[in-house]
């Protein structure tokens, strides 16, 4: 029952996030990452983590390193492809020599038979500020493209 209720909140949320996106305001600056490596394990419980590593520029933060971590999931929850709980840190090497780093959770949620999958986070920035911050990583390309959003 406890992964069911797991999965369905999941599903919901991941519905009620891509409604509001329709709704954001202007966009503070768009993003571009190039994907570096994943690395794969398991928590104390078996559960599969997996670490995905990118590189690139956005607006307002210069060049940009960081790591998105998936899960901790179930193999039954990869192979269904339900939206999974995901965690960015990043530091962005701002033009004027500071540097700036971003720490936030939201989801990545998958299509069947897609290869595109979406991603929202909701992120503390190191100057104060938060942001919404909502992607597409292209498998094929692999490469992944967003917005941010002042989620303050």
């Amino acid at each position: 029952m406890k992964k069911y209720f797991y999965v369905l909140l999941l599903s919901l949320v991941a519905q009620v996030s891509c409604a509001e996106h329709h709704e954001m305001g202007q966009a503070l600056g768009t993003w571009e990452f190039e994907h570096v490596s994943n690395v794969y394990s398991k928590d104390s419980n078996g559960q599969i983590i997996l670490q995905t590593n990118w590189r690139g520029s956005a607006a307002n933060y210069g060049v940009v390193f960081g790591t998105l971590t998936l899960g901790p999931n179930s193999m039954d929850t990869f192979k269904a492809q339900i939206p999974s709980r995901a965690h960015w840190i990043g530091q962005g090497f701002l033009p004027d020599g500071t540097v700036a780093i971003g720490d936030g959770y939201g989801i990545l949620a998958t299509k069947k038979g897609s290869h595109v999958w979406t991603t929202d986070l909701v992120m503390d920035i190191s100057d104060g500020s938060k942001i919404r911050s909502i992607g597409e990583m292209n498998l094929e390309t692999l490469t992944w493209k967003g917005k941010n959003y002042s989620a303050d």
